[in-house]
């Protein structure tokens, strides 16, 4: 009786695993900040964040992660706070940089942001309660704040979720990180963290991290824009906690390549914070870009 028991209980047990396996991924993921280089938060300098806006750039990588997503069978969801009237902006973006898309949604007229992002993500989560949940965002302007509510959401408690915010500014009092939410820099660390939950193949996160040690490395004059955008703020201190955490429980083999993304994502911000100092440096290197 004893054996029959055990034995149940080990076949229990394998069916579950196997299921939490085989569970479906749902990706969630804002555009602006996240995967697209967009200054949301201009800090008084409007026509540096409209010309940002402009160029239309993806992160380094981030269509290579997002298609390699795609390709282990997750479900890409987009939920933007740009206007409808105006969504044929994050379309275009979408298209032209092969981001898989299975659905968009905009803001409609006269909705705030925070109620819209709330609203909408938690009917997906709803309509897919046996999905694994990826929820992806910036620490700009709501997406911190909508995760967290999320999170609160009573209804949602059964869903599996996990967050992962791009940290571009400093956190102010509404976007501080909340419980269960993580950081990434760069696609590199977030394809890393992706892995380790589960979503992302071995041999696709080590694809993402090794495009990004090449890019981080080798286009030095470039390397600012789609990589190391010129508005990041992130404590220096803060990111060497950040990448060693990614580190612990990474395959040996990526340690090196993460370490070295940081050791030069350190020199720049150390660099261009130096050079602020220095009112003629601060404008007209800024206005060149040359001198990471």
């Amino acid at each position: 009786m004893i054996l029959r028991n055990l034995l149940t209980f080990v076949l229990l047990l394998a069916s579950s695993l196997s299921y939490a396996q085989n569970k479906p991924v749902l990706v969630i993921s804002d555009i602006d900040d996240t995967i697209k280089s967009s200054r949301i938060l201009p800090r008084g300098n409007l026509l540096k964040t409209i010309m940002t806006i402009l160029k239309q750039a993806p992160f380094t990588a981030m269509p290579e992660l997002y298609q390699s997503l795609y390709g282990e069978g997750a479900v890409m969801h987009y939920v933007s706070g740009i206007p409808e009237k105006v969504d044929f902006w994050a379309k275009h973006f979408l298209k032209k940089h092969d981001f898989p898309v299975d659905g968009l949604a905009s803001r409609p007229k006269g909705m705030a942001t925070f109620d819209y992002k709330v609203a909408r993500i938690k009917q997906i989560m709803l309509d897919n309660p046996n999905a694994k949940i990826i929820l992806l965002g910036d620490n700009g302007e709501k997406d911190v704040a909508v995760f967290k509510a999320l999170a609160q959401d009573a209804e949602l408690k059964h869903i599996e979720t996990e967050t992962f915010v791009h940290t571009l500014y400093t956190p102010r009092a509404d976007s501080k990180l909340g419980p269960g939410q993580k950081k990434y820099v760069t696609s590199a660390d977030l394809a890393v963290e992706l892995y380790k939950s589960g979503v992302l193949s071995e041999e696709r996160a080590e694809m993402i991290l090794d495009q990004v040690s090449r890019e981080v490395h080798t286009h030095e004059s470039k390397v600012y824009d789609p990589l190391i955008p010129d508005y990041l703020e992130m404590d220096l201190r803060e990111m060497h906690t950040h990448f060693r955490s990614v580190a612990d429980g990474a395959p040996e083999s990526w340690r090196s390549k993460l370490m070295g993304i940081h050791h030069k994502f350190h020199s720049v911000l150390e660099r261009r914070r130096l050079m602020e100092k220095i009112p003629f440096c601060s404008v007209s290197f800024r206005m060149v870009g040359v001198w990471e």
